[in-house]
């Protein structure tokens, strides 16, 4: 059974829920201007993925020598052992005990999450899905991976990604290391980052990319030996700026005050980053889908799941979301601009959302008032008062 669709009416967080609803076995192909890529299911749970631009074996074995758990000579030996007994890569390279089965497991999963998270912010392509009856993967090296896990940081990247762009704006950004006063160590149960005596501690995650900044690599460049995905590298290098223990190249203007209000503020934006995901992903997604049922051919999945009292429910679900998702958007602008904005027009001015967000499903603009430090928010249409008719209201804490 093959699937075909284009990108613009069904993303790829649509197309992952249902494959994983279903729990197909089959390889999804995705054509986009700059790239084609391929992903593997196994019960719909993903077991590889491909890339036309670098191959999965190659981007697993430069990520292994980059990271100098092989040389170069024992790259170039693998190579030619390959070639006569065409085996993986990764499994020559075992073979001839020049990495380990954690080192191979560790980069197998992060090439494949830098293959597939790329495409979450793709606009435009197409899609094919053909089932199989079986998939071959390398099952000693790759736990399957979850759609729901790839779904929820995919929603998680999309939606912090306009954010983190205003700080990490470009990928030949270079950054170094800035003056501190006390020194950087990795908190021993890895929470976020905190001051003890004169120590700044940050995560192991965080240690891991600060060790990666020395005034020289790119953003790009970080992003290609650091042990995460590429958003969060970006992130991290994020949050090291708010930390202060980072500056562009060029600029060394550090303040105290930064390193001391910078800590609350990223604990703030991480709240409001997992409680959006966690709670809401679900009726994200759900979002996503029900409008665009009627008129995409991947409908055949989900033909008779829905009834008409079930898909009101959904519609009353998504009109929910997307209130939500514009007062968790007034939460961030406030974090940045220290005021909510005069009207919902300038919140997506700002970038914060599309101006298609801030009117109901039905077209109707929301209502939005602001009285000094609070404001209100509710939908004209009847989805949310007949959910309980409360208009969802937020209240601002005192100026920063």
């Amino acid at each position: 059974m093959a699937l075909k669709g284009t990108l613009k009416d069904f993303s790829l967080a649509d197309i992952l829920q249902l494959i994983g609803i279903q729990r197909k076995t089959g390889v999804l192909n995705l054509h986009g201007d700059d790239d084609h890529i391929s992903i593997s299911f196994v019960q719909g749970s993903i077991v590889s993925a491909e890339s036309v631009n670098q191959r999965l074996e190659e981007r697993v074995a430069t990520v292994l020598l980059k990271w100098g758990h092989c040389t170069p000579d024992q790259l170039q030996a693998a190579r030619q052992t390959q070639q006569q007994t065409l085996e993986r890569l990764w499994t020559v390279l075992l073979g001839q005990q020049s990495v380990s089965a954690d080192e191979i497991r560790q980069a197998l999963l992060l090439q494949i999450e830098k293959i597939i998270y790329p495409v979450f912010r793709w606009t435009d392509g197409e899609y094919s899905f053909i089932q199989e009856a079986d998939i071959d993967f390398d099952s000693q090296h790759l736990i399957p991976i979850h759609s729901e896990t790839v779904l929820m940081e995919g929603v998680r990247m999309m939606d912090e990604w306009p954010l983190l762009e205003r700080k990490i704006r470009s990928s030949d950004m270079v950054f170094s290391r800035a003056s501190m006063g006390g020194k950087v160590v990795v908190n021993d149960d890895n929470s976020e980052a905190d001051q003890d005596g004169g120590q700044i501690r940050i995560s192991g995650e965080e240690y891991a990319i600060y060790d990666l900044v020395d005034g020289v690599r790119s953003v790009a460049e970080i992003q290609e030996v650091a042990p995460v995905h590429d958003f969060s590298t970006a992130n991290v290098l994020n949050n090291l700026l708010g930390l202060g223990l980072i500056t562009q190249s060029g600029d060394s203007r550090v303040s105290a005050e930064r390193i001391e209000d910078s800590p609350s503020r990223v604990k703030q934006t991480r709240r409001f980053a997992v409680s959006a995901v966690l709670g809401l992903v679900m009726i994200l997604i759900l979002a996503a889908i029900v409008p665009r049922l009627h008129r995409n051919p991947v409908n055949g999945l989900v033909r008779g799941l829905l009834d008409s009292d079930r898909a009101a429910r959904l519609g009353m679900l998504c009109e929910t979301s997307r209130v939500h998702r514009v007062v968790e958007q007034l939460e961030a602008y406030r974090l940045e601009h220290g005021v909510y904005p005069e009207h919902l027009l300038k919140l997506a001015q700002s970038g914060f959302v599309a101006q298609e967000e801030i009117t109901s499903m039905s077209g109707e603009p929301y209502a939005y008032i602001r009285t000094g430090e609070r404001f209100s928010l509710a939908a004209h249409s009847g989805s949310l008062a007949a959910s309980g008719g409360e208009a969802i209201t937020g209240e601002q804490e005192p100026g920063e």
